[in-house]
């Protein structure tokens, strides 16, 4: 196992140099030296943790402070999903939530063109963002909170309720408790008369007021699990 506290050594002219010894539990990156660029780290760890600005990870990385990657991030999941609240235990990943009567906390969704909509439980985030007064480095989600997507890919519960659904169409809240259905923006037409024209008024200012996302794959039964991209209005 690969362990110690390692800097930059301008004297040797080298890039690092440890001052630890070869059999700790974690390895422990510090730079005394603000000015001082170091262009490649390569640290292989068989076993144990790696700390930036911490003397005991928990994690696989354990970071103090802020970050900047220029390359990007390879992640396990395609979306970004924060820590929410719920208030039934039975929830699961790609339920719809809505807002809940209880501050910061939400609920399966359970009526059509829900406004008060929040979004669907992730599956598999790329990302996961917890509150900062909770946050730990060995933070894991408790019993009554869930993985709410916030951008990106996700699975999520459907039903053709509202007519069969295929890829580009919107998707909202259903009357089938967690579920998402066909959001159609109605096309507003020259010769419409005034009840039409009031009708389809109506129907898209609901639609518009409440939708998920967009849907990536078709669903023409009672029950899908289909993938939608997320994106809030």
């Amino acid at each position: 196992m690969l362990s110690g506290i390692f800097f930059p050594n301008k004297a040797s002219n080298s890039i690092l140099t440890s001052s630890g010894t070869s059999s700790f539990n974690s390895a422990i990156l510090s730079s005394q030296y603000y000015n001082y660029e170091i262009n490649y780290i390569n640290l292989s760890l068989e076993i144990g943790n790696v700390g930036i600005n911490t003397s005991s990870p928990t994690v696989a990385l354990g970071v103090q402070g802020k970050g900047l990657a220029t390359g990007g991030f390879a992640t396990g999941g395609p979306d970004i999903a924060e820590v929410i609240n719920v208030s039934d235990s039975t929830i699961g990943a790609g339920d719809v939530l809505v807002a809940d009567e209880k501050p910061v906390t939400a609920r399966k969704s359970s009526r059509p063109f829900d406004t008060s909509v929040l979004g669907i439980v992730s599956t598999d985030p790329g990302f996961t963002m917890f509150p900062k007064d909770s946050m730990s480095q060995n933070r894991t989600v408790m019993k009554n909170e869930r993985l709410l997507a916030l951008a990106g890919r996700v699975p999520v519960k459907a039903t053709a309720e509202n007519g069969n659904i295929m890829p580009g169409d919107l998707l909202t809240t259903s009357s089938k408790k967690g579920y998402a259905m066909k959001c159609e923006i109605k096309e507003i037409d020259d010769n419409d008369n005034f009840e039409t024209l009031k009708m389809k008024t109506k129907n898209n200012e609901k639609c518009r007021n409440s939708i998920i996302g967009k849907s990536l794959e078709n669903c023409n039964q009672e029950e899908c699990r289909i993938l939608a991209s997320v994106s809030l209005q």
